[in-house]
């Protein structure tokens, strides 16, 4: 088996970040515990999405080990945890390895009532341990280094009664056995081993004994060919307890260490790797021990947790740019820890790939912790905010909407038009955003055509679309936006249409199409969410103040009659815009407003809009101030019917099938008419028949559009 990038276990628990955006704000999450607590154990990664613990101390510092396993799986931001088959020999202070893709393998450690020996193989597939030999000493604190070939160099350490020693020997996996080798030049313990981005194993640090022991500044590999210890280089001084990362460039990042115990002196010195030449590099604002790092994004590392020289358990996450060499304070860890560790995983949310660090379990005083959390950058929806209701943004209106001065009006006090808004290009949406505006609704009027809640109809909505900017729905009960295809829409319905499954005439609701034209129907597939504790909404010419707020997983629907939004009258998990519409390779789609009247009417005018995202939106640039008509579908006339009624589609280019089924499908009438006719509104037999809802189905054999249809007596 073939070595490849490893986390040793004396790594500490860290996370990292670089933030170029005020929009994105770094924080440390709770992701539930572990099912042991543990401290000084070993966390490696299996996978991209997926870490085995292992080991450590469970009753307290320097107590009883344990030789308990469990998996953390990424799912989304958070974290699952689930059992390992535990190793043979309870042990902590050890090290550990992920051989080929395939395998762990432990050395040694402080186990029960003396140091383990053992050599011990987890195969990830099976989820079973195996002893695959032993080592010629028991050792805690040790290094091992990997040579190639499934050979594996050990060296110092202490013994389990903390004697330091430096007996060094070669472990070969593949038989099992282990032999002595040149004694390392100096006793050692508190080193780290690893590999060089040149390829070279390295052992770097450490210190001769106890406290204020000497330190060692000499970088060392082992030459098998000569069975001798050789320096490679120097760190600019002797440390004991540092802590290092691999970039996934195969470069090394080493943070700080101890210089002494007693009157405690610690580093805040970071010194980089490359290439096997290792210079300073910069420092970070703290100085801790046992704590750890790890790389988040590229030359990007964070340093958390561990403690300081006057012993304070440190809940600080520093943040070192690699490249730049500047460190800067991180956001403040919800557990102080140290004696932790921590795991670089992947994870995707709303189908997007992210890396992310989990800090685990630990110490925050003298007992084991099980607690664990990790980093997450979650995006301030709000930055970036541009008014998109100046001209000079460039709107698109349609239909009966126009420009009043400062504010566009949707509809006018007229029957049966629709009106639509629209962004003069495309908005990215793959990391959220937020939409706060304004709409007044005015002069409502019922047309003799009550439904038991204030007079007018029918609303306004805010629409997500990629249809294009030119998109229109019917008019009526859709709210403006109903047969638009892919698109989403946040309706706030001032009318109560029974034939859609309206619960009021005063209601919030979330609807889509599912990928094909969107529909106002209040039933699956179209309905995402839906709620009628809202203020009421009344034409009475004052202002309503409403929010809509995106992040790929959640949408929260705000409407408040006051500049205080308060809660979101609406929220709906598990949100994907992506997942509902397709968004293209830009990510991205047009937003906007829409609104209709119907046989009643109100006027609705938006009277401000602004729009934020976790970065700049951008959008292309179109011509605007352009009014168009807006698309006729499927209209009947008046809605809901009772003694007559006309029926008109302009979409259909050939003869034409006019079909009228019950609710329960069955046919109750059907004809066949030409698109002229249709153009111009042919009439229904309304007479013939009884009050009830029923759905009209037109088709020319190339296209065909539907809506539903309601008699009351």
């Amino acid at each position: 088996m073939m070595f490849r990038h490893i986390l040793l276990a004396s790594l500490c628990s860290v996370v990292l970040s670089p933030l170029n955006s005020n929009a994105q704000q770094p924080k440390w999450k709770s992701v539930g515990s572990l099912n042991t607590r543990r401290a000084s154990f070993v966390v490696l990664p299996i996978s991209s999405t997926s870490a085995i613990v292992m080991g450590g101390w469970r009753d307290g510092l320097f107590g009883t080990p344990t030789n308990t396993c469990e998996i953390l799986t990424t799912n989304g931001p958070n974290v699952v945890v689930s059992a390992a088959a535990n190793m043979s020999e309870a042990r902590a202070e050890f090290q550990g390895y992920v051989v080929g893709d395939t395998a762990v393998v432990v050395f040694s450690g402080f186990g029960d009532r003396k140091n383990a020996t053992s050599v011990e193989v987890y195969t990830i597939k099976t989820n079973t341990w195996k002893t695959v030999g032993h080592l010629k000493v028991g050792r805690r604190q040790h290094v091992v280094i990997p040579l190639g070939n499934d050979k594996f160099a050990i060296a110092g350490g202490r013994t389990y009664t903390t004697i330091p020693i430096s007996s060094a020997e070669l472990f070969d996996l593949r038989t099992g056995l282990s032999k002595f080798i040149a004694d390392y030049p100096v006793n050692i313990n508190g080193a780290i081993g690893t590999v060089a981005s040149n390829g070279i194993p390295v052992v770097m640090g450490g210190r001769a004994n106890n406290e204020d022991s000497e330190r060692f500044p000499e970088i060392r590999t082992y030459n098998a060919t000569t069975d001798a210890w050789e320096t490679v280089g120097r760190l600019p001084s002797g440390r004991e307890a540092l802590t290092y990362t691999k970039l996934r460039d195969g470069r090394l990042v080493i943070i700080g260490g101890s210089l002494k115990e007693f009157k405690p002196l610690f580093l805040k010195e970071v010194v980089a790797e490359s290439n096997g030449k290792f210079t300073p590099a910069g420092t970070i604002p703290v100085a801790p021990i046992y704590c750890g790092v790890a790389e988040y994004t590229d030359d990007i590392v964070v340093v958390a947790g561990g403690f300081d020289a006057s012993g304070q358990t440190l809940d600080i996450a520093s943040f070192f740019n690699v490249e730049t060499g500047e460190g800067t304070t991180g956001p403040r860890m919800i557990t102080p820890r140290k004696y932790t560790r921590a795991v670089g995983l992947e994870y995707r949310e709303g189908g997007i790939s992210k890396r992310t660090v989990i800090a685990i379990a630990g110490s925050s005083g003298s007992e084991p912790i099980a607690s664990m959390e990790m980093l997450v950058v979650e995006c301030n929806s709000s930055a970036n905010s541009q008014d998109l209701l100046a001209a000079s943004t460039g709107n698109v209106l349609l239909g009966n909407a126009k420009r009043v001065g400062s504010i566009v009006r949707l509809t006018d006090t007229l029957a049966y038009v629709t009106g639509a808004l629209w962004t003069g290009g495309r908005v990215k949406l793959e990391k959220g955003f937020s939409t706060d505006f304004t709409f007044v609704i005015s002069h409502g009027d019922d047309n003799a055509q009550m439904d038991g809640s204030s007079p007018g109809a029918d609303g306004v909505s805010f629409v997500i679309q990629t249809a294009g900017q030119y998109q229109a729905g019917s008019d009526g009960q859709g709210v403006g936006y109903d047969d638009m295809p892919n698109c989403i829409a946040v309706e706030f319905d001032s009318y109560f249409n029974f034939a859609y499954s309206d619960p009021n005439g005063s209601h919030c609701a979330v609807q889509t199409g599912r990928d094909k034209r969107c529909k106002g129907y209040h039933t699956a597939p179209y309905l995402l969410g839906i709620t009628s504790n809202i203020p009421e909404l009344k034409a009475d010419g004052k202002p309503y103040y409403a929010r809509v707020e995106y992040v790929p997983g959640k949408l929260k629907v705000y409407l408040s009659r006051t500049t205080q939004l308060g809660q979101p009258v609406l929220e709906i998990d598990s949100f994907y815009v992506d997942q509902i519409i397709p968004l293209g390779p830009s990510q991205s789609a047009w937003i906007g407003f829409t609104s209709a009247t119907g046989h009643s009417w109100e006027q609705h005018d938006i009277t401000s809009w602004t729009v934020g995202g976790c970065e700049p939106l951008v959008m292309t640039s179109v011509d605007y101030g352009q009014t168009l008509e807006s698309p006729q579908l499927l209209k009947v006339i008046p809605s809901p019917s009772s003694d007559v009624a006309m029926l008109s589609c302009s979409s259909m280019q050939g003869d034409a099938s006019v079909t009228i089924t019950s609710s329960s499908g069955v046919v109750v009438y059907s004809t066949i008419t030409t698109p002229e006719a249709l153009r111009e509104g042919i009439s229904l037999p309304v007479s013939k028949f009884s009050a009830g809802m029923y759905i009209i189905f037109v088709s020319d054999g190339t296209s065909s559009t539907n809506r539903p249809w309601a008699i009351v007596r």
